[in-house]
């Protein structure tokens, strides 16, 4: 479970099958979006926050942690991942109150998700493929229609293309 730790700012990739309490805690932390939640959640003793903020796409930490053969990204963001003028200042809004550090790592998140991109593209060791989103459905979207709209398109393209693979085996 990706997180930020509130203190540090520093990614932190938690075992799920770990954690303390329990991964309920360990999810609720890696959603813990400053501005929005009441704070950060603590687990094993340690504040963690949102995972987006320190690594937005952790494929170094990864690779070098779990050292994979194969890897398959659904991103929830277009391919470019340039943020619009909107969410960027979104982003500065939710974290004014939060310590420097932790405004500067959710600031450069987009730099950083390009980095990420491009050691991916990069290395020549694991095979990955990555599935971009279609960008209809927004961040905290609650229209129920519109989320099982994407759900079903999301279960036809994976269906397609498990078929493909299938037939290339």
């Amino acid at each position: 479970v990706g997180v930020t730790a509130a203190i540090t700012a520093k990614p932190v990739l938690l075992d799920a099958k770990k954690v303390s309490p329990d991964i309920v805690q360990a999810i609720r932390a890696s959603i813990a979006i400053p501005g929005l939640t009441s704070g950060p959640v603590i687990i094993d003793g340690v504040a963690y926050l949102d995972g987006v903020g320190a690594h937005p796409l952790p494929i170094r930490k990864i690779l070098e942690q779990f050292k994979p053969t194969d890897i398959l990204i659904c991103a929830n963001g277009g391919i470019d991942d340039s943020e619009n003028f909107f969410r960027r200042m979104s982003w500065r809004l939710l974290t004014l109150k939060s310590p420097p550090i932790i405004r500067e790592v959710f600031a450069t998140r987009s730099l950083v998700f390009q980095e990420e991109l491009e050691y991916l593209r990069a290395q020549q060791f694991c095979r990955f493929a990555i599935l971009w989103s279609d960008r209809i459905i927004g961040t905290l979207e609650k229209n129920k229609t519109k989320l099982i709209a994407a759900a079903d398109r999301a279960e036809e393209h994976f269906t397609d293309l498990l078929c493909e693979a299938k037939n290339q085996i």
